[in-house]
């Protein structure tokens, strides 16, 4: 073989491989929280184009943001948790609501 031919070839393999894991590469340049199963799908059933498709669609889906809801509790000396209050500590503290991209920021 000469030095063309193999070059040829080991581009055309790299390219084979490279596309065999895009769903990977992708989940992985946007920073998908489940990069480590879809590279495990990919892995095992990507031959079967299926699983590739699959794997593929779920690396590109948009990810859900998840709200988190912090809630302050009053932990000062002298608070009552008095079971003849009409609401707990807890009901007139503020509620905060985060998203991803908040938490991210901070």
């Amino acid at each position: 073989m000469s030095n063309s031919t193999s070059f040829v070839a080991m581009v055309v393999i790299v390219g084979l491989i490279a596309t065999y894991f895009l769903p990977t590469i992708i989940a992985l340049i946007l920073h998908r929280k489940n990069t480590l199963a879809i590279f495990l799908l990919d892995l095992f059933l990507g031959w079967s184009l299926i699983g590739w498709v699959i794997a593929l669609v779920w690396a590109v889906a948009k990810e859900k943001d998840q709200a988190i809801i912090i809630q302050n509790v009053n932990t000062q000396a002298g608070g009552t948790n008095d079971s003849n209050d009409s609401k707990s500590p807890i009901e007139n503290q503020p509620t905060r609501r985060a998203t991803k991209e908040t938490i991210d920021r901070s």
